[in-house]
């Protein structure tokens, strides 16, 4: 599914992504060590979310809570088990069965550990907050082998009650086109990093 295949934010109108950087310290692990997919959990003044992401084998990532309404994107360090990085922070302003619109809000610091093929955990600080955060490593999603001649073809997305639609077709070369029900339209490039990690970047153009 795509939130475990793209590591970018795609403006969908005129939207934007975001970038951010990130510095490790502490022990050291092999490179592309942590690329894969996660989810779990992040626990803000006692509430609990749901969140999920991914990591590419550059250190790009992003992750989302559908609970929180909230989307981070930035990089994470690809070496070394002490995590400290700054994400963009996206309030999710209009979501729909198959797709969702973010707006930059905050940045966020994350500091925390590491543990390839385990976990990531540690905490985030935005705006005054800080929020604990849990997430597992999934071997079950991340293992596939990945390609774009895999991926390629027409995905469409229809929510019956907001009555909106999209399609999006993806060539064997990674190009990217498609328009939804509002008549926006979408150019992008995607890019499979790791034939061996589950993980696909997708750059707007």
């Amino acid at each position: 599914f795509l939130m475990a295949a793209a590591v970018a934010v795609l403006g969908a109108c005129g939207g934007g992504g975001g970038g951010g950087g990130g510095s490790s310290g502490g022990g050291t692990v092999a490179a592309n060590a942590i690329a894969g997919y996660y989810a779990g959990s992040f626990t803000q003044s006692g509430v609990i979310f749901d969140a999920e992401g991914a990591v590419s084998t550059n250190g790009r990532s992003i992750f989302a809570s559908d609970a929180a309404a909230r989307i981070y994107a930035g990089v994470l360090p690809t070496s070394g088990t002490a995590v400290s990085s700054t994400l963009r922070a996206y309030d999710v302003v209009y979501a729909n069965s198959y797709s969702a619109v973010g707006t930059f809000s905050t940045t966020a610091a994350f500091n925390g550990t590491v543990s390839p093929r385990a976990s990531i955990t540690g905490t985030s600080t935005s705006a005054g907050q800080s929020a604990s955060v849990n997430l597992g490593f999934s071997a079950a999603v991340t293992d596939q082998p990945a390609s774009l001649s895999a991926i390629a073809g027409t995905y469409r997305g229809i929510d019956t009650t907001a009555g909106d639609s999209l399609t999006l077709s993806i060539t064997n070369s990674g190009a990217v086109t498609g328009s939804d029900s509002d008549s926006c339209t979408y150019t992008a490039s995607l890019t499979a990093p790791s034939s061996t990690v589950n993980v696909y970047e997708l750059n707007s153009v």
